[in-house]
């Protein structure tokens, strides 16, 4: 299943859609790139992975317009038109709240005991779509369209939360959900991290849906929006970062959360400050990627950002404070300079067997477009030349069998025999004709010498590449440990602080 995956590539490579989008032929080749990378049918798409891509983009435009989505050969076209009719104007409302009014029993209230929690079933929410789909009398947003009748119809609050999962329905209410008043004594705990609200409640919400596999790149996602923001556009300082680093993050997931979910800052607030907690090596770790990624292309703000770490000890405004360092669990401490070496090293290596891979993915496409009958040119023309010598064969037997007759008819001198012979003659000179048509006809079949010189060249090609991209991560894997030490020096750099001393 690629799908997943391609939500993530849309995401991060286009940021937020735009009705100005436009599919360039850049796009194009990027995109079949990771197709190629990521999809265990490279050659040709199914019409299972057809169908995942086509959502994927459908997804990604959903929340401002829909889309004409065609996918031929390898060339998508795209055509992104903005929607015209509000949910609560849909002349199709009235007939999906009655789908769900009519099925109150495939609602389960009171979900898993918590009264704050509804379940809309698998069996009511393919009643819904199946309605919703074949929908084409209106330009709406089919979403929005189905979770404003899901609010008319159970009364909900524009605050509660309607999650569609793959699955099922899941609703959060929280219009009424108890939030505890946070005083000036909890300001700094887990209860102000939590916005008031019970971790119980931010547990079965974490449970029933960010637990599941369709966010298992949610932050990742956080990572790069942080690095793309605060780090390549602003170029925020040391001073910035320490201070507000965590502030900045917990902002990036509610944002990321209301962009996914429904609008509900109080409650996003609170659960962002608990999946941080759960989450926080894995964010800094990402963040440490980006990071390293930066350093390997001598990016001159992120290596002045690194030279921090090997302050050792800083005054600031007459105090001295002791700066984070780079110590590995082996109790290494890395400084700018080995960092630099390591990170450029890993990555020029990394980069260079993914373009080796890529060129193996694109030669082995070219081969692959090259077989015949899931042959080969080599294989498809051994099958024809091993035929047609077999035909060949036979017609030198026929033609044999043929002057044995001819001989035994100028010998014979009874009619009937010489009628016989005659008859047999005709029988085996129809048959030459229909051999000599079929060894004609595969001749024409026979793939042109220059076809499978280019197949062997190609071949040879994927050869030398597979050799070199052996090469490559050979390397690699005897610099992944001091990248990994590296990286964790950094991880645990980026997330601690300076100490007053």
């Amino acid at each position: 299943m690629i799908y997943p995956g391609l939500k993530l590539y849309l995401k991060t490579k286009f940021s937020n859609p735009s009705l100005n989008f436009q599919w360039t032929d850049e796009d194009n080749k990027d995109f079949f790139s990771y197709i190629r990378k990521n999809s265990p049918k490279h050659h040709i798409l199914d019409d299972n992975e057809k169908a995942e891509i086509k959502q994927a983009f459908k997804n990604y435009f959903e929340p401002i317009a829909y889309i004409i989505f065609t996918l031929k050969e390898k060339q998508i076209r795209i055509k992104v038109i903005k929607y015209k009719i509000k949910p609560k104007d849909s002349i199709n409302l009235e007939s999906i709240i009655d789908i769900i009014d009519g099925h109150e029993n495939l609602i389960k209230f009171n979900y898993k005991n918590n009264e704050n929690q509804i379940l809309i079933t698998k069996d009511l929410k393919c009643k819904i779509y199946n309605f919703v789909q074949n929908l084409n009398n209106e330009e709406i947003n089919h979403k929005d369209l189905i979770k404003h009748a899901l609010r008319e119809a159970l009364e909900l609050e524009e605050s509660d939360i309607i999650i569609i999962k793959e699955d099922s329905i899941f609703i959060k209410l929280v219009t009424n959900l108890k939030r505890k008043i946070i005083s000036l004594e909890e300001k700094d705990t887990i209860t102000n991290r939590y916005n008031g609200i019970s971790e119980d409640e931010l547990i079965f919400f974490y449970t029933e849906y960010f637990s599941q596999e369709e966010n298992k790149n949610f932050f990742y996602l956080v990572a790069k929006v942080f690095v793309d923001i605060y780090f390549i556009d602003e170029k925020i300082t040391n001073a910035d970062y320490e201070k507000n680093v965590f502030a900045f993050i917990q902002e990036i997931i509610i944002n990321q959360l209301i962009e996914a979910f429904d609008y509900n800052e109080n409650f996003f607030k609170g659960f962002s400050g608990y999946i941080l907690r759960i989450h926080f090596q894995e964010v800094f770790s990402f963040i440490a990627d980006f990071v390293l990624n930066e350093i390997s292309i001598s990016s001159s703000y992120m290596v002045d950002f690194l030279k921090y770490y090997s302050l050792n000890v800083v005054v600031l405004n007459g105090v001295k404070y002791k700066v984070p360092d780079l110590e590995a669990d082996n109790g290494l401490k890395w400084n700018t300079i080995s960092i630099m070496s390591v990170a450029k090293v890993y990555m020029k290596v990394k980069q260079s067997a993914d373009y080796l891979q890529e060129d193996l993915y694109e030669i082995d496409d070219e081969l692959y477009g090259m077989c015949i009958n899931e042959q080969s040119p080599i294989e498809y023309n051994n099958y024809l030349f091993k035929h047609k010598n077999e035909i060949t064969i036979e017609i030198a037997e026929e033609i044999k069998e043929l002057k044995i007759c001819s001989d035994e008819y100028d010998l014979a001198k009874n009619n009937d025999e010489k009628k016989e012979l005659k008859e047999e003659m005709h029988e085996i000179t129809d048959y030459l004709q229909e051999l000599k048509d079929k060894r004609d006809d595969i001749s024409k079949k026979i793939i042109d010498k220059s076809i499978i010189s280019t197949y062997k060249a190609l071949e040879k090609e994927m050869k030398t590449c597979y050799r070199q991209l052996k090469a490559e991560k050979k390397i690699l894997l005897q610099n992944v440990n001091s990248y990994k030490s590296v990286k964790n020096a950094l991880t645990k750099a980026l997330i601690s602080k300076k100490k007053c001393i």
